[in-house]
């Protein structure tokens, strides 16, 4: 399946112009994610992750572009104390996120800036630390150009980090549709074409760690607020909404038990000169401790040019 530019944004539109309905109020932002106004699966989780790789504190400079209302980049920046420019190209996302901005402690709405521009076309002023992406590359129709995009926005030896829905082992056309027609995702690739995008885009010792038991966690926890918060949904949005809800959710949640999708954190560091880049890759060990009530990250395994592996 391939789309346009055009249909892309339309969808875009027509799925995210607002996303402070009660129902993501009641079962998203509420129940599980304590408040904070996370349009993702990873949550504080997958963004704790990314903050303690990228080493995130004071000196940092990053970009997260797709940065909707701006809830990622003010964690980060309440969190870390980076600076942060969020770039959004739904109009009504960014003019939210920066409503939200001024009502934000000062030490933390001035280290954040929210820009209303296509992220192929936005450049910052001077090269970051960090790139991210959060449950938006899925929604992009061309990766590759967006990957080689973020490269030239990080300084020498900057990193990128991808947290997106992406394809598992045994997607099928209908699933594609399915993600299509209901959230707009126009890319959905494996595990293996992301090592190959990021290698294909100048990062070296591109990393694709499989974090599906996340996205599984996740979804079980919108389930179950959606059913607690079912009387005031009715009251708000009524049977109809309640109902699409509650089967979307359990589509999405299905297709990551089968392994049609899977939920994937990549990352890769700008290629410095004269540096080879090798076959690096993560394999999953667990993602849960042995009660499997807490998430955990797997062990990384970097593959060397002769096969060998070494664990980090």
């Amino acid at each position: 399946m391939t789309f346009t530019a055009e249909e892309v944004e339309l969808k875009n539109r027509e799925i995210y112009d607002d996303t402070s309905g009660p129902v993501w109020q009641l079962a998203i932002y509420g129940a599980v994610h304590q408040g904070r106004e996370f349009i993702n699966l990873g949550g504080a989780r997958a963004l704790d992750q990314i903050a303690s790789l990228a080493a995130l504190d004071t000196r940092k400079t990053a970009v997260e572009i797709c940065a909707g209302r701006g809830a990622v980049c003010r964690y980060f920046a309440e969190g870390w104390g980076c600076r942060i420019t969020g770039v959004e190209w739904n109009a009504k996302q960014a003019e939210s996120g920066r409503a939200m901005l001024e009502r934000m402690p000062e030490p933390v709405a001035e280290r954040v800036r929210i820009v209303n521009a296509d992220c192929l076309a936005w450049r910052p002023e001077a090269p970051v630390d960090v790139v991210v992406s959060v449950d938006s590359m899925m929604l992009l129709p061309a990766v590759p150009a967006v990957l080689r995009h973020c490269r030239g926005m990080l300084r020498n030896r900057g990193q990128v980090f991808i947290v997106t829905i992406g394809a598992g082992e045994t997607i099928s056309s209908e699933t594609r549709r399915f993600a299509w027609e209901i959230d707009g995702m126009a890319s959905l690739h494996s595990r293996e074409d992301y090592i190959a995008l990021l290698e294909d885009a100048g990062f070296e010792s591109p990393s694709v760690t499989d974090i599906t038991p996340l996205a599984i966690d996740t979804s079980e926890l919108i389930d179950a607020a959606l059913h607690t918060h079912r009387a005031g949904i009715v009251e708000l949005a009524g049977e109809e909404a309640f109902r699409g809800w509650v089967e979307v959710g359990a589509r999405y949640l299905a297709a990551f038990r089968r392994r049609e999708l899977a939920y994937l954190l990549a990352s890769g560091r700008k290629q410095s000169q004269n540096v080879a880049i090798t076959d690096n890759a993560a394999e999953p060990r667990t993602n849960y401790d042995q009660a499997g009530s807490r998430f955990q990250y797997p062990v990384r395994l970097n593959r060397t040019s002769s096969g060998k592996e070494m664990i980090q």
